[in-house]
């Protein structure tokens, strides 16, 4: 990415993440879902994959997920337009992520991750955590960690939040967390 500007970065990733092939998750998808938002906002939000919705549109958590995600935001004074949102998958798949797949998809994430260069991750869901953090199990969350020089806030997936009460409590509590350090480091 030497020479190239953040945005045309971004640009070039997204469009490697549209011609990806690394695996068998490109078949089944309509649309990659490289992610969108603020590139200078310091914030990022990485969730664990596309669902049907993301894929019909391209767009991240656009679906129920994201619904929910932007009312929980809302509930805390953060707009989801000043920051940016991602996954660690890019690609739809209608059956549950696989630790190869995602070993396939990290670099992407990990070099949207240099380019953006955030300084507040919120790390949405089991698969995310395991990828960018090596964790096996969400046990704990929310969870608030300072890594590599960065802020981190770990908590559930929203679509697990929606589903049962405590996994609600875990990522009402992770999002007001995450909106907390968002004040404290200037990014709101």
């Amino acid at each position: 990415m030497t020479g190239l500007t953040e945005k045309e970065s971004l640009e070039r990733l997204a469009r490697g993440i549209q011609h990806c092939r690394k695996c068998k998750r490109n078949q089944t998808r309509k649309h990659a879902v490289p992610g969108e938002g603020s590139r200078e906002s310091g914030m990022l939000l990485v969730g664990e994959a596309p669902g049907k919705k993301e894929d019909h549109t391209g767009r991240p958590f656009v679906g129920r997920a994201g619904d929910y995600l932007d009312k929980i935001l809302h509930s805390e004074e953060l707009n989801r337009n000043r920051m940016f949102i991602t996954s660690v998958l890019k690609c739809y798949h209608p059956r549950l992520p696989k630790k190869l797949q995602i070993q396939k998809c990290l670099p992407w994430t990990l070099c949207q991750f240099e380019s953006l260069n955030p300084k507040l991750v919120l790390v949405m869901g089991r698969w995310a955590a395991w990828a960018l953090l090596g964790w096996d199990n969400l046990s704990g969350v929310p969870r608030v960690l300072t890594r590599k020089g960065k802020h981190w806030v770990v908590t559930c997936h929203p679509a697990a939040a929606m589903r049962f009460p405590k996994r609600d409590e875990e990522f009402r509590e992770g999002c007001a967390l995450f909106a907390f350090k968002a004040g404290q480091l200037g990014l709101r």
